[in-house]
């Protein structure tokens, strides 16, 4: 159980880390994406971080859209 604990919890935290899967399957033993993928389990709370990051992503582009739109260089070129 100890084992099984641990590699859940080695799983998660390099997932939230941002490791390519290929290198977490590496340390932790996986040959298949399928084993991966039962201990690398996916909280509400990684959803909703995920979201936020999409959420903020997509407004930092949009900023960037209208400053490039709406800079002075823009407006006298």
């Amino acid at each position: 159980m100890f084992l099984h604990n641990f590699l859940l919890t080695v799983a998660r935290n390099l997932r939230r880390a941002d490791i390519a899967e290929g290198v977490i399957m590496k340390i932790g033993g996986w040959r298949t994406h399928n084993s991966f993928e039962r201990y690398a389990i996916v909280s509400h709370m990684d959803i909703a971080e995920t979201l936020q990051k999409l959420s903020e992503s997509r407004l930092d582009c949009i900023d960037y859209a209208l400053f490039k739109r709406w800079s002075p260089s823009a407006l006298f070129n």
